[in-house]
């Protein structure tokens, strides 16, 4: 995450960017002697307190802010949103993941998908658990309601194929709620998102249907 505004926050309660390393094994993994950084022509730019490990099928999360007396795994480095490098390696050179990315979307993750082992993608970020969390499939619209534009940059348009719009509420992907509205039986409404900040938010349609909206 090189980018975050809204999506986590350290113990410190600020967003930073991080990174989240996976362990697909059925082994605890130590990082001892294990470097992260930033640009691949210095790899040993952050080493990893000695002892730090993660458990079988286990995330670990490194906030990248340079804000090494802060409680936690701070690194000290943060990445750039406009694209850069993310390099894991071993001070005897072997390299362990070494990836360029290029420009991000604020709030937006870069993931492998299938998780841990597939390709990068952009995608709704999923702060220590499993990349595939937030698949497509959970929020499908269904035929009773139709949602435009999605992606959209500032109205968004609801209306109902089949019944009534009585509720709409809107929340981050913290679940907090930041919109609710009531209507009395309307068949079309509209939210002005124009004042949020660029990334995926759930709506919820009469508390029976959800949909995945993306802010640009």
């Amino acid at each position: 995450m090189a980018s975050n505004s809204t999506t986590a926050v350290d113990d410190d309660g600020e967003y930073e960017d991080w990174v989240e390393l996976y362990n697909n094994s059925s082994s605890t993994l130590s990082l001892d002697n294990l470097y992260l950084s930033d640009d691949a022509t210095d790899p040993l730019m952050w080493q990893f307190p000695s002892g730090t490990t993660i458990a079988p099928d286990s995330y670990l999360i490194v906030w990248c802010d340079k804000d090494l007396t802060q409680t936690g795994l701070h690194a000290d480095l943060k990445f750039s949103s406009n694209g850069e490098d993310a390099v894991l390696s071993y001070d005897n050179g072997t390299v362990i993941e070494s990836i360029t990315f290029g420009a991000q979307t604020t709030d937006m993750g870069y993931a492998r998908v299938p998780n841990g082992t597939g390709n990068f993608v952009i995608q709704a970020p999923t702060f220590g658990t499993n990349n595939e969390t937030l698949s497509n499939s959970d929020f499908e619209l269904n035929t009773d309601y139709s949602i435009y534009p999605n992606p959209v940059n500032d109205v968004i348009n609801i209306k109902t194929n089949n019944g009534s719009i009585d509720q709409i509420a809107l929340y981050n992907l913290q679940g907090q709620q930041l919109i609710s509205l009531k209507f009395n039986g309307e068949q079309q409404s509209q939210l002005d998102l124009t004042n949020y900040t660029q990334g995926i938010y759930l709506l919820t349609i009469n508390n029976q249907q959800t949909v995945k909206v993306i802010k640009q």
